[in-house]
C-alpha cells in the first residue's frame, strides 16, 4: 500500500510540473495577444474619433463608442497582464515560486532555471507544446552550490 501512495504522489507532482510548464508558456503569449488586440484599435482614437462621431450616423456612432469602450477596457487588462507576466518571468528566471520568493536554494542560473520549466530545446520555448518536456522529473531538483547549507523543509 505505501508504494501505491508513493506512486500516486509521484504522478501528482509530475502532473503539477506539466501544468506549470503549460501555464508559463501561456503567460508568455498573453502580452503578445494583448498587443495584437491593441494594434487593431488605434484608428479610433484622437481627433479622428471626434470627427468620425460628429459626422456619423447613429449606427456608426454606436460602433465608434463600442470601439472606444473596448480600447478603454483593454488598456487596464493589458497593464495587469504585463505586471503578471513580469512577476512570473522573474520568478522563473530565479527558479522561485510565489510561496517561497526569498530562497535562492534552487537558483542554478537563468538558462538552467528556464530549461527546468520549458525543456532543453530553446526553439520550442515560445511554442505551447510539450516538446521534450522539462529537464527535471518533478521530484528531484538541482541545488545551488552556494546554498547547500540551507535547511531543506520536508
Amino acid at each position: 500500500m505505501p508504494s501505491l501512495l508513493a506512486a500516486a504522489a509521484d504522478d501528482d507532482e509530475r502532473s503539477a510540473l506539466r501544468i506549470a510548464q503549460f501555464f508559463a508558456t501561456m503567460s508568455l503569449h498573453a502580452p503578445e495577444s494583448h498587443q495584437l488586440g491593441s494594434a487593431l484599435v488605434p484608428s479610433f482614437s484622437g481627433p479622428f474619433l471626434v470627427s468620425l462621431v460628429l459626422a456619423a450616423s447613429t449606427a456608426e456612432r454606436l460602433h465608434a463608442a463600442a470601439a472606444v469602450t473596448c480600447f478603454l477596457l483593454d488598456v487596464p487588462v493589458g497593464c495587469l497582464l504585463f505586471m503578471f507576466w513580469s512577476w512570473h518571468s522573474l520568478l522563473a528566471l530565479r527558479n522561485r515560486t510565489t510561496l517561497d520568493t526569498k530562497s535562492s536554494r534552487y537558483d542554478v542560473g537563468p538558462r538552467r532555471n528556464l530549461e527546468q520549466v520549458f525543456g532543453r530545446r530553446l526553439l520550442l520555448w515560445p511554442i505551447p507544446i510539450r516538446g521534450d518536456g522539462p529537464s527535471v522529473d518533478g521530484l528531484h531538483w538541482p541545488l545551488n552550490p552556494a546554498c547547500k547549507d540551507e535547511d531543506v523543509a520536508p
